[in-house]
């Protein structure tokens, strides 16, 4: 999220002249550390913003969806934070939600924003954990439980909970939906896991957005979250869509072959047709 969108109090000390930046560390092996201001001057770092600007809600206003990263906590207040998220919703933006690994300290509660994150995680549409962040909101240790208690939680608004198990794949259960559904990991030569779970976000976000089935959408977010990992850095280094439909069309065999076929065409289409608006917080 680009600093300028947050507003001040006047006279205010404020560091919104620049954006937060992450040096992220990867070592032979492919493991990654994060490595940024937060780490030596615990935020929220832009903790003097109350509000967005009214060309930043106006954004958000005129997006389909609306994604946030647990990491926005490094940034800005829990409460700014829920308060442009009831916002998006009151305004028909899709939201989207990742706790990611700043919820392991916070629902601890070693660190402020517990309850902004459960009501985060209560009225977002989608709701996208790891394994480890997902027993994290939930108190369970097993991804099925954890997700049906996202989608059960009183007052939940959640449609979809996704619970990402790396190689072994990840996992959707819908509301109202029959069942969950299970996609295997992709096997591919891993190089850097950094942007991987933002890239998976991005088909997740692709598929509601544009009402795929539930197959399709999967199976493409677990494909381009793959094909980050083949390649080194996030930002413009995440998946290419020649790699993305390459992963989708090698190796898939049998029952998964329908739902591959699927996200194939809806990815297709996709490229051919209009232009997505999906602004990131976090």
């Amino acid at each position: 999220m680009v600093a300028e969108g947050v507003a001040a109090r006047p006279g205010a000390h404020t560091l919104l002249a620049n954006t937060l930046i992450c040096f992220v560390l990867v070592d032979p092996q492919s493991r990654h550390a994060f490595c940024s201001l937060y780490d030596v001057e615990p935020g929220p770092i832009l903790g003097d913003g109350d509000s967005l600007t009214p060309e930043a809600m106006g954004a958000i206003g005129r997006s389909r969806a609306l994604f946030i990263n647990g990491f926005i906590f490094d940034e800005l207040s829990p409460g700014l934070i829920e308060r442009v998220a009831v916002s998006a919703k009151e305004m028909g933006t899709v939201l989207m939600f990742d706790p990611g690994p700043r919820c392991l300290s916070i629902m601890a509660g070693a660190r402020p924003g517990r309850e902004a994150m459960q009501r985060l995680i209560g009225i977002s549409d989608v709701v996208l954990a790891t394994r480890e962040e997902a027993a994290a909101i939930s108190g369970r240790d097993d991804p099925h439980g954890c997700a049906e208690w996202v989608l059960q939680k009183s007052g939940s608004e959640t449609k979809w909970c996704l619970v990402k198990m790396g190689e072994k794949g990840a996992i959707l259960h819908a509301r109202h939906a029959p069942g969950p559904l299970l996609v295997r990991g992709v096997q591919v030569e891993v190089s850097d896991t950094v942007g991987c779970g933002d890239s998976f976000a991005a088909g997740v976000a692709l598929g509601y957005i544009e009402g795929w089935d539930l197959e399709g959408a999967l199976e493409l977010a677990n494909a381009v979250g793959a094909a980050t990992a083949m390649g080194r850095g996030a930002g413009r280094n995440v998946a290419s869509t020649s790699d993305v439909l390459h992963i989708l069309t090698d190796g898939r065999t049998g029952e998964a072959r329908r739902s591959v076929e699927s996200a194939l065409s809806l990815l297709r289409s996709s490229l051919e047709g209009s232009s997505l608006g999906v602004p990131t917080v976090g």
